[in-house]
């Protein structure tokens, strides 16, 4: 069987990371599109014939390629699998077609990464956070993160063409790296944080403002004391 032996043969290559993979027909076309925490093993399943549905004993006969797409994390590879199947309508996916999309907050991959609402657009880079209930609920939660880590939220564009700090900066909700009010490496720092609060590392956060406050403090330092508070 053609597609088996390109199976056995792409199996050989594929990574041992999360992504997504697309079985493909002759056209180029992607008839199943799933994804995995490590796309090699989860590839090894579809070897095993006998064991498969008939339908996807059907897709792989069908398939003339497999192609992978990577992603930084499992949550990225699911976005990623929903997204595409939304997009090719693979003949051979049953899930996903219909499934309502939910907003969500990514912090973007650029040098200054931006913090974001977004229900469909992303790359499989970004850092993605979600599900939420309502796009109004994840305006809060963004402008609370705006509030304690001051990540810019600004477009690509708007970026790129700032002369002056936009109206956040003055209301100490964003450092400004558009025209950099902030070096790359402290930018960095506010990233990592923002991050660990998602990853559930609140205390240890709080913990660090806490102790630059005093910081700011001793060193009458006042203005970025109460701005930290």
């Amino acid at each position: 069987m053609l597609g088996l032996e390109i199976l056995k043969k792409r199996l050989k290559e594929a990574p041992q990371s999360s992504g997504v993979y697309l079985f493909k027909n002759k056209k180029d076309i992607p008839i199943y599109i799933g994804k995995a925490i490590n796309i090699k093993r989860r590839l090894s399943n579809y070897g095993n014939l006998p064991k498969l549905p008939r339908r996807l004993q059907k897709m792989v006969s069908q398939t003339i390629n497999i192609d992978f797409e990577l992603t930084e994390s499992e949550r990225n590879a699911l976005l990623l699998e929903a997204l595409l199947i939304k997009k090719f309508s693979p003949r051979y996916n049953i899930r996903l077609k219909d499934d309502k999309s939910f907003p969500l907050i990514k912090i973007t991959n650029d040098q200054f990464p931006r913090l974001t609402r977004f229900r469909n657009d992303f790359h499989k880079d970004d850092r993605v956070f979600g599900p939420f209930t309502s796009a109004l609920k994840t305006d809060k939660v963004i402008k609370i993160l705006q509030k304690s880590f001051k990540l810019r939220s600004c477009t690509d564009l708007e970026f790129k063409n700032r002369k002056r700090p936009c109206l956040l900066f003055d209301l100490k909700q964003c450092t400004a790296p558009c025209v950099n009010k902030v070096s790359k490496k402290e930018y960095d720092s506010q990233v990592n944080d923002t991050l660990k609060f998602f990853q559930g590392n609140q205390k240890g956060i709080f913990n660090k403002l806490e102790k630059q406050m005093l910081v700011f403090s001793q060193n009458q330092n006042y203005e970025k004391a109460a701005e930290m508070r």
